[in-house]
């Protein structure tokens, strides 16, 4: 057998076969293939396949430097015998992210989720809806039918860049992702919630059981809710810039509310309301976690305001002064301005004569110094403050209690943390994505949004169907601790399989791997065949 070192081939491998094997499993492939067929060497199918393992090779790279990345890769092995680094340059990557704005980004991802999410077993009551920025750098001319780069509120704080926005529709209790869409960089919450929820469900057979949308405050206004909103059902945050929202939370008496059973420590009061000419439920939610963590910044906040009046009065303590009231005076204006502190203080007086010579009565005086203060927290109005931001109003056009109930409407509110904020947060992960992208228009800028939200569709499923398979084969994986779990991020799995190596020795021997450990055969195993092909391993 030759082994020199001329015909010893060693790739890259790490954990890009189980990112392949994902979209193998989904079927990503020959669905786009199918939806948008061409006649080029690279398909759009392996193109876009190509893409999400870039942007999920942990490189620390930009999204769109796709042929360096597969010069270390096992280009053959992940794509196909008849594919090189150098077929997935600028020139292939750009003509297709155009192909992919011509036939419509939102309608591709649509049918992609919606056909993955079948073949998962996913069916959900519950979508969140939330959006988020992304800074880019260079300048981005307008293109007709494209977003607009523009300056907005910038998340990350980089005032400095231009942005634009991704809107995301995910199932509930978890980061899946069924719909996204791409906005303007100043676009408001207002208006892309509204969009992106009317959008999608434009997508389902007219009469549907669509579910209940969830939504941050942003899409409460008094214009979506007398018009858009009519069209589904739906919980969302009522602003406290209402003016009726301010009265219920200041109105409710701690006698009103009652406990969650579902929730211990937050309580609820039930209300039928009318906004904006529509009937609703709304509900005053006291959380507990929120009380708590109100009381410790308070009360970090009051001792900050104590130390400032000890101060101011230290300075002023050795003087006298001729009047109780001059001392009034002067500690009168220190309560409204540190409202979260309570003094209380006494003086001490000494006598003296206005004029030289023997002492006459008609010539003494009294003087007045403070002698102790007493600086406490002020508790009523502390335990004011932290009751008024401890609640909040969740508002719902669903009046039926049969379909919704009342308990049902905080929990389903709270699972939004859980869900599109972790899909925000993927994205956001330096790890997996550069923090800017590189490419010359806006509508290739949507094309890469579109890429970044089907690598969090294929981590979310991955994820989803590793736990699954773990669970019913009763398998437990070593993390990196030397502790065993039978639900692992995604995220802990790629980096245990970092060092693995794809090796061929000549052309006339079949590949293998190695560093590949129990613990990784293991995974590889749970996972299924169309993961285990690409490490090579028989199961």
């Amino acid at each position: 057998m030759d082994t020199s070192s001329e015909t010893i081939l060693v790739r890259n491998l790490d954990h890009l076969g189980l990112i392949a094997g994902m979209i193998d499993k989904l079927g990503f492939v020959d669905e786009i293939n199918r939806l948008i067929p061409n006649q080029r060497k690279v398909s759009y199918g392996i193109m876009i396949k190509a893409l999400i393992l870039n942007a999920m090779g942990l490189s620390h790279h930009a999204l769109y430097i796709t042929p360096k990345f597969f010069e270390r890769c096992p280009v053959q092995h992940l794509l196909g015998d008849s594919y090189e680094a150098s077929d997935f340059n600028d020139d292939s990557i750009g003509r297709c992210l155009d192909a992919l704005f011509s036939y419509g980004l939102n309608k591709l991802f649509v049918q992609l989720a919606q056909k993955a999410c079948e073949k998962a077993g996913i069916d959900t009551r519950y979508w969140h809806a939330d959006s988020t920025n992304f800074s880019v750098e260079g300048d981005y001319e307008d293109e007709n039918g494209a977003i607009k780069v523009r300056r907005g509120f910038a998340k990350d704080k980089r005032v400095d860049l231009k942005q634009v926005t991704l809107g995301l529709i995910t199932c509930y209790k978890t980061a899946i992702p069924r719909y996204m869409q791409s906005f303007d960089g100043n676009a408001s919450d207002s208006q892309t919630l509204m969009s992106m929820i009317e959008t999608f469900v434009s997508y389902f057979e007219a009469g549907a059981d669509v579910g209940i949308f969830i939504a941050d405050a942003g899409i409460y206004s008094a214009e979506n809710v007398s018009d858009s909103m009519q069209k589904i059902d739906w919980i969302t945050r009522v602003p406290e810039t209402i003016g009726l929202a301010k009265e219920w939370i200041l109105q409710t008496q701690e006698t009103d509310l009652q406990d969650f059973t579902q929730i211990p420590g937050d309580r609820y009061r039930a209300i039928s309301s009318q906004y904006a000419g529509v009937e609703q439920r709304w509900f005053v939610i006291e959380s507990a976690p929120l009380a708590a963590a109100v009381t410790q910044t308070m009360t970090a906040k009051a001792e900050s305001q104590m130390e400032t009046i000890q101060t101011k009065i230290a300075k002023k303590k050795t003087q006298w002064l001729p009047e109780k009231s001059d001392w009034e005076a002067w500690i009168a204006p220190l309560e409204p301005k540190y409202p979260l502190v309570s003094i209380q203080y006494t003086l001490k007086e000494s006598f003296y004569y206005c004029k030289r010579g023997k002492p006459k009565d008609e010539n003494r005086r009294i003087q007045y110094q403070i002698d102790t203060v007493t600086l406490s927290i002020h508790s009523n109005v502390m335990q004011s403050i932290v009751t008024q931001k401890s609640r909040f109003i969740l508002a719902t056009n669903v009046l039926d209690i049969t379909k919704l109930p009342n308990e049902e409407v905080l929990a389903a509110y709270k699972t939004q943390a859980t869900s599109v904020e972790n899909g925000f947060k993927f994205l956001k992960d330096p790890i997996f994505f550069a923090e800017s992208f590189f490419v010359k228009k806006p509508s290739r800028l949507e094309g890469l949004l579109m890429i970044l939200s089907l690598s969090l569709l294929v981590y979310s499923l991955c994820e989803r169907h590793l736990h699954q398979e773990l669970q019913a084969q009763n398998e437990w994986v070593d993390t990196q601790t030397a502790k065993k779990t039978q639900k692992p991020t995604l995220r802990l799995v790629l980096n245990l399989f970092r060092g693995i190596h794809l090796v061929k020795l000549n052309e006339r021997t079949p590949p293998f791997c190695v560093n590949l450990k129990e613990n990784h055969k293991k995974i590889i195993r749970a996972l299924g065949t169309h993961f285990a092909k690409y490490y090579v391993l028989q199961i």
